[in-house]
């Protein structure tokens, strides 16, 4: 398999820095986490993201067994829609 690596010409001027190209690879597309990188977000162990999962609590995509993703928005959407907090009427 043959590769092309796209190349630009750069200013070495020190007057302007140049800018890498936008090659527009993640313009539209949703942000994918890792399991990691989700819980990170959300200030919870990797484990309860395991146990949201397993309940189908949460959105993801499943490539396989054990590799899932998931889109960030899409998981506080229904976490803002599951656990939601109404205010308490006191009257």
């Amino acid at each position: 398999m043959k590769a092309n690596i796209l190349t630009h010409q750069s200013n070495t001027s020190n007057t302007s820095l140049s800018k890498q190209p936008d090659l527009g690879l993640h313009s539209g597309l949703p942000r994918l986490l890792k399991k990691q990188q989700l819980a990170k977000e959300l200030s919870v162990s990797s484990r309860t993201i395991d146990k949201w999962v397993e309940k189908r609590l949460i959105p993801f995509i499943q490539f396989s067994p054990g590799f899932n993703r998931f889109e960030i928005e899409a998981v506080l959407e229904t976490i803002k829609e599951k656990f939601q907090i109404l205010p308490l009427d006191r009257s």
